[in-house]
């Protein structure tokens, strides 16, 4: 669904200032993030990207290789969702660096989703043991194996 938002929003907004987009993406270090979604949207979806555009999602060796792990993960469209440890790695691998790829990492294993909320209202849970009960629950879910 999102490669298809970008795809979509790529297209019909011919008015985008690329130079723009990518300041923002190196300001939160997401250029990787940015470039992967760019490739998908290209590569699977067709969307026409301007060529200096296009020329820099390529050069972008790592991004190509996450985008090769989604293409991977694809097809089973969460049926068969990929293990714990691959998951992690993919992760650490979106925003890369020593320091930056761990951090990222952690703020996702740590921070709540409204899946974690679903139990009980969030004005009544406590943020705290929220945070903590999360990675268990990831373990949980996706496992040695992957399986849900």
């Amino acid at each position: 669904m999102w490669i298809a938002d970008v795809a979509a929003l790529v297209s019909r907004q011919t008015g985008i200032d690329w130079q723009r987009v990518a300041d923002s993406a190196q300001a939160v270090e997401a250029e990787r993030m940015l470039h992967a979604g760019l490739l998908l949207a290209s590569d699977l979806l067709k969307a026409r990207l301007p060529d200096k555009v296009l020329e820099m999602v390529q050069a972008d060796a790592v991004s190509a290789r996450l985008v090769e792990r989604t293409l991977k993960w694809l097809p089973a469209a969460g049926s068969a969702p990929p293990g714990l440890l691959e998951r992690a790695a993919y992760r650490l691998g979106m925003r890369g660096g020593l320091i930056s790829g761990p951090a990222y990492l952690l703020r996702l294993s740590l921070s709540p989703t409204e899946e974690d909320w679903k139990n009980g209202a969030e004005d009544k849970r406590h943020r705290f043991l929220d945070a903590l009960r999360r990675p268990f629950r990831l373990a949980r879910k996706y496992g040695r194996d992957g399986k849900s």
